[in-house]
C-alpha cells in the first residue's frame, strides 16, 4: 500500500491522462453525456460515443426560448463529418484523435474550439498538476488541474475529476476571463453495447 501511494504521488498529470486514455481506447466502447448550465439560463450539452474506429459527438447549445439543433461530428470509420459540417474521408485515427482531444486539453476547452471552428482556438499548456484526492458524489476522485493560454492570449483554467479507481470521467470546471463553467458528466459507460447504426452518416434528406 505504501509503495502504491508513493507511485501515485510520483505520477505526473501526463502519465495519469495517458493511463485514462489507454483504458478508454482499449475498451470495446466508451460513451458519456455532459451538461453545463450557462449564465444566460441556457445550457451546453454533449453526448460522446466511441466504438473502435467510429465515434459520434452531438453538441447542443441551448438558449432560453430557442430550439437548438445539435451540432454533429460523426465518423463511421470511413467517412468523417467535422465541426464545420464538412464531409470527407476519415483518417484511420479519427476516433482516437477525438478521444484524445476530449481528454487533452479537456472537455470544455475542446467544446469551445468545436463550437467556434472559425475562431481557430488553440491551447498551449502552461501548467498541470495532480491535485489531492477528494470525493465527488461519494466516490474517491483524482482531480487534474491545467492552465492553458489560447492563441488569442487568454487564459483558461480547467479541473477535471476522474474516479480514482475506475478512471471514469466525473465532472469538470473551467474558468476563463468572462466565464465560469461547471460540467456534470452522466451515464459514463465502458464496454456498453452500441449498435453500428449509431455512427451511420445521415443521408442528405435526414436530420442529425
Amino acid at each position: 500500500l505504501v509503495l502504491a501511494l508513493f507511485h501515485r504521488q510520483e505520477a505526473t498529470p501526463d502519465d495519469f491522462l495517458k493511463k485514462v486514455e489507454k483504458k478508454y481506447a482499449a475498451a470495446k466502447s466508451v460513451r458519456w453525456n455532459s451538461t453545463t448550465d450557462l449564465k444566460d439560463g441556457g445550457s451546453l450539452g454533449y453526448e460522446f460515443a466511441m466504438k473502435g474506429d467510429k465515434f459520434r459527438l452531438a453538441i447542443t447549445l441551448a438558449k432560453p426560448g430557442v430550439e437548438s439543433e445539435p451540432r454533429l461530428l460523426l465518423c463511421d470509420g470511413k467517412t468523417l463529418i467535422d465541426a464545420a459540417g464538412i464531409e470527407g474521408k476519415a483518417p484511420p485515427s479519427a476516433a482516437a484523435d477525438m478521444l484524445h482531444r476530449l481528454l487533452n486539453p479537456g472537455p470544455m476547452a475542446t467544446m469551445t474550439a468545436l463550437l467556434n471552428p472559425q475562431f481557430e482556438a488553440k491551447f498551449t499548456l502552461l501548467r498541470a498538476a495532480l491535485e489531492r484526492n477528494e470525493k465527488v458524489g461519494g466516490r474517491p476522485a483524482q482531480p487534474v488541474s491545467s492552465v492553458f493560454r489560447t492563441n488569442h492570449d487568454e487564459l483558461l483554467v480547467q479541473t477535471v475529476w476522474y474516479d480514482a479507481e475506475t478512471l471514469a470521467l466525473l465532472k469538470s470546471t473551467s474558468f476563463a476571463p468572462r466565464s465560469e463553467l461547471k460540467e456534470v458528466i452522466s451515464q459514463f459507460e465502458l464496454d456498453a453495447e452500441i449498435a453500428d447504426a449509431a455512427f451511420a452518416i445521415p443521408k442528405d434528406d435526414e436530420t442529425a
